[in-house]
């Protein structure tokens, strides 16, 4: 049975003070990054939505920002979570 959702990728650190996230990313097209709307966070077995408001990708880092993060410790607090999209809307 294939798994409903598919890991893209985990969270390095904070960017910024803003709550930017540094994500190390599991994907050949970065470029995807620009088209999201939803990612979703492991939390037990149950995955949580989580809105993305923003992305961007420079190099080889893509760098995203979240509902409801909002600072620099919000950022944080997110270090090494690793980030997933639903199978309807991979590539």
């Amino acid at each position: 049975m294939l798994q409903p959702y598919l890991l893209l990728g985990t969270i390095v650190k904070p960017q910024g003070v803003r709550g930017e996230l540094k994500l190390r990313h599991e994907t050949d097209d970065p470029a995807r990054f620009a088209e999201l709307d939803t990612v979703y966070m492991k939390h037990g077995d149950a995955y949580r939505p989580v809105r993305v408001l923003g992305a961007r990708v420079s190099g080889n880092d893509a760098f995203l920002t979240l509902e409801g993060v909002t600072d620099r410790d919000g950022a944080e607090a997110l270090r090494d979570v690793q980030l997933y999209i639903d199978r309807d809307h991979a590539r």
